[in-house]
């Protein structure tokens, strides 16, 4: 009751917004296994109240940067006398905080963590790709990676690969996941392979990778490693040399004296990849596409305005002579066409008619009588 009264005063002087809920608290999934019935009731907490507070989105954010083991709150100011009250969080308390934190402020992850990196990605990728690309981004951090000793991996899972030519490998596994796992192969060339076959078959690094990215000073990134087929239009021109001269990226920086410096080479991928596939055709094709695409979308938000603004039959308007000036054009190079054959066909007809055809030779511009084919003696 003390702190409902304490929290409620503080409350309405920080002009926040109050809010209270009875709610019950249950142990997390993965603490409910392997318990009986009767362990789980005496595991369960109850919390009798929950009290949320707002404050209003123009103000600046509030948001969780530290966890303290017990409830205090700076606003009490008989904290000595009013700590015995209170419980400390328990494990399953701090494994659902850290949870909903991780889950709930992914969204910044490209630009907090891969500025330059989500930078390159905007200037090069189409919306559609850019948002896989960052969706591999915002899940690095739901996985654990461990650095593997070399010999420790099969022979069958690298003898597409040299073995001077790999300079880590990192298994890749799920946060609380014993089972499954994944391996990157970072080689020295900048190129690097992940089991889960990503960057092959969708032609994008996966979040595998940007997590050994997180780790290691050997991971690289460039934009080679993506797909060309997946870059705007103005980038598809953009030549092997002007590519090359691009920045490569690090975000792990090596701090050690004995920097060796290594030329990239990206080879391996396009050779994995079975070379440049997206054709002039190709691009072609779902350029027409796009373009489809993005007229559809401009007619919905034209559809969006004229239903806000009630003008509709301004918009049907437009629409009716638009299509009758384009009805108009059609007839009018029809009938054009039209005329053209028929001028044709009548300068055909004409120049028909004034030449002869000889019943002899079958000949056009003399007679039988004429007909140079003809004996002389029967001429006459």
């Amino acid at each position: 009751k003390e702190l409902e009264t304490h929290l409620k005063r503080y409350a309405l002087q920080e002009e926040f917004s109050y809010k209270k809920t009875r709610v019950d608290y249950h142990l997390s999934q993965d603490k409910m296994k392997g318990l009986t019935a009767e362990q789980k009731k005496h595991e369960i907490k109850r919390r009798t109240y929950e009290f949320i507070v707002t404050r209003p989105k123009k103000e600046n954010p509030i948001g969780i940067t530290s966890i303290k083991l017990e409830y205090n709150h700076e606003m009490n100011p008989l904290v000595n006398e009013m700590a015995l009250k209170f419980w400390k969080f328990t494990q399953p308390m701090l494994n659902d905080v850290e949870f909903y934190v991780k889950h709930e402020t992914t969204n910044d992850v490209p630009s907090k963590f891969f500025g330059h990196i989500n930078k390159i990605c905007k200037e090069f990728l189409t919306p559609h790709i850019l948002a896989v690309t960052q969706n591999q981004m915002n899940h690095l951090f739901f996985y654990d990676a461990y650095l593997m000793d070399r010999n420790f991996i099969q022979q069958s899972m690298i003898r597409n690969i040299q073995n001077v030519t790999i300079i880590e490998i990192w298994e890749i596994k799920l946060e609380l996941s014993q089972t499954k796992s994944h391996f990157v192969i970072l080689m020295i060339d900048g190129n690097h392979f992940c089991t889960c076959n990503f960057l092959i078959s969708f032609g994008v690094p996966c979040r595998h990778f940007y997590k050994v990215l997180r780790k290691s000073p050997e991971a690289k990134f460039h934009i080679s490693l993506i797909n060309q087929r997946w870059y705007y239009d103005l980038k598809l021109s953009i030549t092997d040399e002007e590519l090359a001269l691009l920045n490569v990226i690090l975000i792990v920086e090596d701090s050690s004296e004995a920097t060796v410096y290594r030329e990239m080479n990206f080879n391996y991928i396009h050779q994995v990849r079975d070379g440049q596939v997206y054709t002039e055709k190709l691009q072609k094709i779902v350029s027409a596409k796009v373009k489809y695409g993005r007229s559809l979308r401009i007619a919905r938000k034209a559809l969006d305005l004229a239903q806000k603004l009630n003008y509709y039959n301004e918009l049907n308007e437009i629409l009716q002579t638009e299509e009758e000036t384009a009805n108009q054009n059609k007839k009018q190079k029809v009938t054009n066409l039209e005329l053209e054959h028929t001028i044709e066909n009548e300068v055909n007809d004409g120049d028909n008619k004034k030449q002869r055809r000889c019943k002899g030779c079958k000949g056009i511009g003399h007679d039988l009588r004429n007909c140079k084919s003809k004996p002389l003696s029967e001429r006459n």
